[in-house]
């Protein structure tokens, strides 16, 4: 019994540290800069998880003695605070009219999908939401149009980026100022950039994953009918990524133009070791294509990305075409006639090169 009672003590103050010093880094993860330490300023994340272990630690000790309940209550009460904030047991007297101001952020994507067939779902939110300040992301109406679906908001700001991305803020208070905030990124992808940027294995892991695939198939092309891998050629190119601490990069383009480059570079130094006027034309034939290579990735990226930003049914159609199909192959699956599907596909087009218009200015 006492060898038991000796292992369930141990065990349990060993529980009660792991899960405090959890509970704790949890509790104070506010105070933590996002911008030095991004994991660690996200821990509050898992704060109730932390929180009801060591609700069920204190449960536990409870049936052993109080002196077992010492430890969890001493931790929760040195994380009261974040209980109080996660938790507002009593948490005073309810805001009366005219002291609670409500906002509402809302990324409506083009407002696709906000159609008469769907009974305008996205607009009937923001409306719903009854909020004092409503800001919008790839928000992409003009101001009449926003004027005439959101007239209950007076005060309006709507802004283009250059990358063809809209935002707008609607308001029920003037609008005083506005001021755009600098940032090293304008790409969902700025977030996986700091990570790599610091070299974190994780984000190298998830940039190899993602343009491997296209890399090794260039790399086949320049190393066809030679006894080269192109997959060691590819693997060489990361890893010399990897080892350039000194270059920093604000886009995945750029790294994935830095990459095509070490490829390149790779074979042009297999090719040296060639005779003369079998160098020559190897490395003229290549790289004569090596920039419509990169040329042709980045514009078709780019196509899909304004495609995806296009609503329906224009953005449908210019899918099902880009995949391949005629005209009357995508009236047949979208159950429309070929007139209809002409014209909308025109429609579509117009959205493009006012996309890629908006991106060039």
């Amino acid at each position: 019994m006492s060898i038991w009672k000796h292992t369930f003590r141990g065990v349990f103050i060993l529980g009660n540290l792991i899960v405090g010093t959890g509970f704790l880094c949890c509790a104070y993860s506010p105070l933590v800069s996002p911008v030095a330490h991004p994991v660690l300023a996200c821990a509050g994340l898992f704060f109730p998880f932390f929180l009801l272990a060591l609700i069920v630690l204190a449960v536990v000790g409870l049936f052993h003695g109080w002196k077992f309940m010492c430890l969890p209550l001493l931790l929760l009460l040195a994380g009261g605070g974040a209980v109080a904030t996660y938790t507002p047991f009593g948490g005073g007297e309810e805001p009366t009219d005219g002291e609670v101001l409500k906002f509402l952020t809302y990324n409506v994507m083009y407002m696709r999908g906000d159609t008469e067939d769907e009974d305008y779902p996205l607009r009937h939110y923001i409306w719903k939401s009854d909020a004092d300040i409503v800001c919008l992301q790839e928000y992409q109406w003009d101001e009449q149009e926003t004027k005439k679906v959101f007239s209950m908001y007076p005060y309006r700001r709507l802004l283009k980026a250059s990358n063809g991305n809209g935002m707008a803020c609607l308001s029920r208070f003037p609008i005083v100022s506005v001021k755009q905030i600098p940032y090293v990124s304008d790409n969902n992808a700025s977030f996986l950039l700091m990570r790599f940027n610091q070299r974190d294995t994780s984000a190298f892991a998830m940039i190899y994953t993602k343009f491997f695939t296209e890399l090794h198939v260039y790399a086949n092309r320049l190393y066809t009918n030679t006894s080269e891998s192109a997959e060691d050629a590819v693997r060489e190119a990361f890893c010399y990524l990897w080892e350039r601490h000194d270059v920093i990069f604000d886009s995945l383009t750029k790294i994935k133009a830095f990459l095509f480059v070490a490829i390149k570079n790779r074979y042009k130094n297999h090719v040296s070791h060639l005779g003369v006027e079998q160098k020559y034309r190897d490395v003229l034939e290549r790289e004569a294509s090596f920039v419509e290579d990169i040329l042709e990735s980045e514009l078709a990226t780019s196509l899909l990305e304004y495609v995806e930003r296009i609503p329906d049914p224009e953005g449908q159609v210019m899918k099902l075409y880009l995949t391949g199909l005629d005209a009357e192959a995508i009236a047949d699956n979208m159950q429309l006639s070929i007139r209809t599907v002409y014209n909308v596909k025109s429609r579509a087009v117009g959205m493009l090169k006012k996309f890629f218009s908006l991106s060039n200015e």
